[in-house]
């Protein structure tokens, strides 16, 4: 299932916890992945928007970046928050973001989760089918070596009828003791 999930990235270049939060924010692998499902907008320095959604908070006299998740339609999540009750935008770990990232998809209904439970509950059932599949065909290809190599009908392969099928077969042929072994 796809999802166009809007996130607004709002920092200043000069913002001390805009500095921080970058590199740990590029090096995450659990926010990379989940970002597929997001439409990410940077609003650096001159870019940030002037909608009142988006302004900071609790702001007293400094500076603060900004991760707003919103609907589809353009209106902010407001279930969404940081630790921080004073910035409720404001997410200062990787960890936090991944939390409000499955939030946000939870909010609009889709679970990452059950989506994941999902598909290995079907590769393992397609694992299953394969394995019956197999187990069904080898009787029948039994049954075909024995009609063609099992000369007295007794369903046991002498070693004489065995090298005939192995080497049909293009195999190695083991020895009368190996085979008796």
């Amino acid at each position: 299932q796809t999802c166009a999930l809007p996130i607004s990235l709002i920092h200043q270049s000069w913002c001390g916890a805009c500095k921080a939060l970058k590199p740990q924010f590029a090096k995450s692998k659990e926010i990379e992945e989940l970002s597929k499902h997001f439409v990410m907008v940077n609003a650096g320095n001159d870019k940030e928007p002037k909608d009142m959604k988006f302004k900071p908070e609790g702001l007293k006299g400094g500076y603060y970046p900004r991760i707003i998740f919103l609907k589809p339609d353009g209106s902010r999540i407001d279930s969404i928050k940081g630790p921080n009750a004073d910035y409720s935008a404001y997410f200062s770990k990787p960890a936090q973001i991944v939390d409000a990232m499955k939030s946000a998809l939870k909010a609009s209904g889709i679970d990452l989760d059950a989506q994941r439970k999902a598909e290995e509950a079907k590769q393992k059932q397609l694992a299953a089918e394969q394995s019956q599949k197999h187990a069904a065909s080898v009787p029948g290809m039994l049954e075909g070596i024995f009609g063609v190599v099992d000369k007295n009908k007794d369903r046991v392969l002498s070693h004489e009828e065995f090298v005939s099928f192995v080497t049909a077969m293009k195999g190695q042929v083991p020895s009368a003791e190996q085979y008796e072994k």
